[in-house]
């Protein structure tokens, strides 16, 4: 079941350490699976990558005249949590 998340058939399991974490909103791109998160402020791109080139042509020039349209995307509010390498010394005792 678990194998999903590990690169290889070999392991079911990895190891890894407790990164940052964060209250942020995240919105998966429906053209290409990205993943972006909304307190990264990438108006443009974000919009960019989740509006059609029609609907992307026809935004306002600035980045503060598109914020609405950046709000207005489906944002999901969740805690992201980072998971990280093990340390040399965890890993070796």
């Amino acid at each position: 079941m678990n194998e999903k998340i590990c690169a290889g058939d070999d392991y079911g399991y990895w190891n890894g350490s407790w990164g940052t974490a964060r209250v942020d909103e995240f919105l998966i791109s429906k053209h290409n699976d990205s993943i972006h998160f909304k307190s990264d402020d990438d108006v443009f791109d974000v919009l960019e990558r989740n509006l059609t080139d029609e609907e992307f042509e026809k935004l306002p020039e600035t980045e503060s005249e598109c914020r609405p349209y950046f709000d207005a995307l489906p944002w999901k509010k969740a805690i992201i949590v980072f998971i990280e390498m093990l340390d040399e010394e965890v890993l070796n005792g």
